[in-house]
């Protein structure tokens, strides 16, 4: 895992270990619902490919369908979490979990 605040020597040992995958979580500090994609995602992504050959997913702060669609062509998958903890919650119904699922797989098409 990686964020925007690891170093070039953070990234060269996580290159080191040849991860088939990469989590890359967008923002600094906590994971959870954002209202907006941080602005340099694209950029930072492109900077940690010059190390890694691995898929990028990206978390930490994509909640809605427009998040999907507004990611980085550099980003490979995107990574929902917060917010679909926070859909069944509030709901206690796995169809609104199910609803919510289908509207960011639309967006990524």
């Amino acid at each position: 895992m990686l964020n925007p605040a690891a170093t070039e020597e953070r990234i060269k040992k996580v290159a080191a270990l040849k991860p088939s995958l990469l989590y890359y979580g967008m923002r600094k500090g906590i994971t959870g619902a954002k209202d907006t994609l941080d602005e340099n995602l694209g950029k930072n992504i492109q900077y940690v490919k010059q190390f890694l050959s691995c898929p990028i997913a990206v978390g930490w702060g994509i909640s809605v369908p427009d998040h999907v669609r507004d990611l980085p062509r550099e980003a490979d998958i995107a990574i929902i979490g917060s917010r679909t903890t926070d859909v069944y919650n509030n709901h206690r119904n796995i169809e609104d979990v199910e609803n919510y699922t289908k509207s960011i797989i639309k967006a990524s098409k």
